[in-house]
C-alpha cells in the first residue's frame, strides 16, 4: 500500500520536487518506496524538476508514482524525477503533462542509471531532448522494460509555409 501525498504544489527555482535534492554518498543507500504524490503542481524556473525529486543522486526508488503537472522553465524536467543519476527507478510511474525547454521527459528529465518496468502515460513538451519515457538518455543511462503512452510536442514555428518544427528551421539556417 502506497503513502499518497495529495495536492502538492511548489513553486521555486531549481532542483525542486517534494525532495528537492535526493541523494546519498555513501552504502548503504538511501530508499523510497511506495510513494503516490496526486494532484501535484510544480512549477520552477531553473533546472532539475520533478514530482518526487528535482534530483535523486545514488538512490533506489521502487513503486513510485505522480499525478499531475510538472514544468520548468530550464533543464532536466520529469513527471517524476528531474535528474536520475546513478539512481535505480523500478515500478513506478507518472501521468499527467510535463513542460520544459530542455531534457524534458514523462517520467525522468536526465537519465544516467537505471530505469526499469516504468511507463508514463504524460504529455510532454519542450524544445529538445524531449521523449515520453526519458527526455535525455545519457550513454550510461540504461531503460528496460518500459513504455511510453502519451504525446510529444514540440513547438511548431506558426507563419511557415508548411508546419515545421523549430530544430528544422534552425537546420535550414
Amino acid at each position: 500500500m502506497a503513502t499518497k501525498f495529495l495536492n502538492l504544489t511548489i513553486r521555486g527555482v531549481e532542483w525542486l520536487g517534494l525532495f528537492g535534492d535526493l541523494r546519498h554518498w555513501n552504502t548503504p543507500a538511501s530508499e523510497v518506496r511506495n510513494l503516490g504524490l496526486v494532484d501535484v503542481n510544480i512549477a520552477g524556473f531553473g533546472y532539475g524538476i520533478g514530482a518526487l525529486a528535482g534530483r535523486a543522486f545514488r538512490v533506489t526508488v521502487t513503486g513510485c508514482y505522480s499525478i499531475g503537472s510538472v514544468s520548468g522553465s530550464g533543464s532536466s524536467v520529469g513527471g517524476l524525477l528531474g535528474g536520475n543519476g546513478e539512481s535505480t527507478l523500478t515500478f513506478c510511474y507518472s501521468i499527467g503533462s510535463v513542460g520544459g525547454k530542455e531534457s524534458v521527459g514523462g517520467l525522468v528529465g536526465e537519465n544516467d542509471y537505471l530505469v526499469t518496468c516504468c511507463y508514463s502515460t504524460s504529455e510532454v513538451r519542450g524544445d529538445w531532448d524531449v521523449g515520453g519515457l526519458v527526455g535525455y538518455n545519457d550513454d550510461q543511462g540504461d531503460v528496460n522494460q518500459c513504455f511510453s503512452k502519451g504525446s510529444v510536442i514540440w513547438w511548431i514555428l506558426e507563419g511557415q509555409d508548411y508546419p515545421r518544427l523549430w530544430w528544422e528551421l534552425i537546420a535550414e539556417n
